[in-house]
């Protein structure tokens, strides 16, 4: 008798954006987006980890996983995210992770941290293990609109305001399988992408 394990998982995010009355510099003062993460947070944790951190406004943020054992295994993972609306304004972004903050993790880490606006990021992570028979499938669609940010020329270009500072010892020493996003700013797409699939004799 053969057994069958199908594990499908699906993501989805969509924002659509209303447009916002134009202000003058004068009239609004410019945004500050910071995160800090302390030191040692989430140290020598162990399993599955899934961390979203966010400051700022309609960002999206996914870290999904999916894993099927059995005689015959197949994973397939779908994630879609949307963001439709005025280009973001800039804001001020500042992320800090201090010393051994996520380090000596085991087993599957996914993190996203982003300080801003009109941020995406996934973590996929997709694992079959099958006797006689495996298979993983993944899809991923980030859009955003438009895709151009508001800016000036290079003749006017203003320097970065946005900060990200990671302590020496932080994400150190760690096993198994670990996603990382970190942004700073504004209309960004990130994404880390992982599909395994093994057969009983070892073989992917």
């Amino acid at each position: 008798m053969t057994s069958k394990l199908i594990i499908r998982s699906a993501a989805f995010a969509a924002f659509t954006l209303a447009p916002v009355a134009a202000l003058t510099a004068q009239d609004a003062p410019q945004s500050t987006d910071e995160i800090v993460v302390p030191a040692n947070t989430a140290a020598a944790s162990s399993g599955r980890i899934a961390v979203n951190i966010a400051s700022g406004d309609n960002n999206q943020q996914l870290g999904d996983a999916a894993i099927a054992i059995g005689d015959i295994a197949l994973v397939t993972e779908t994630a879609i995210q949307r963001l439709i609306g005025p280009a973001p304004t800039d804001h001020i972004t500042s992320i800090t992770i201090e010393d051994g903050a996520f380090a000596g993790t085991n087993g599957l880490t996914s993190i996203n941290i982003t300080a801003g606006s009109q941020n995406q990021m996934a973590n996929l992570a997709a694992l079959a293990i099958g006797n006689n028979g495996a298979m993983s499938d993944q899809l991923l669609e980030q859009t955003r609109a438009p895709i151009e940010p508001k800016g000036g020329s290079p003749e006017g270009a203003l320097p970065s305001n946005d900060r990200i500072a990671i302590g020496d010892t932080a994400f150190g020493n760690g096993n198994g399988l670990i996603q990382v996003n970190l942004i700073g700013g504004e209309g960004n797409s990130s994404a880390n992408t992982f599909a395994l699939s093994i057969a009983s004799d070892g073989s992917p």
